[in-house]
């Protein structure tokens, strides 16, 4: 059995380092795409609400807003590497240190 989280941003952490160009087109609210400004006024109303962190995944349903994701418990199996031979979508890491990305066989460091 293993767990898997939701990524969160820390709501102080991006309004110290706020700069619209960084949220030009990250959000959309009904279809829409929201300004610079409206994503802003959304960080500022979680803090207001005392809100630590915010999910990147709404769909979350084991969120502490002070510490973020709690986790997820997962009963699926993962799949076993072959050796990066049989590419199956996961990662794994080679003998040599080397990180190879799924199915696309594409190497990283």
């Amino acid at each position: 059995m293993s767990k898997h989280y939701h990524l969160c941003i820390s709501v102080t952490g991006a309004l110290r380092n706020w700069q619209d160009s960084l949220y030009v087109g990250c959000c959309t609210e009904n279809g829409r795409v929201l300004e610079p400004w409206e994503v802003k006024a959304q960080f500022v109303q979680a803090a207001a609400d005392g809100k630590s962190v915010i999910p990147l995944d709404p769909s979350c349903d084991n969120l502490d807003f002070q510490k973020g994701c709690q986790g997820h418990e997962e009963s699926v199996e993962e799949p076993q590497c072959q050796g990066c031979a049989n590419k199956v979508d996961h990662y794994c890491w080679d003998r040599g240190g080397q990180f190879w990305a799924g199915e696309s066989g594409t190497a990283a460091r």
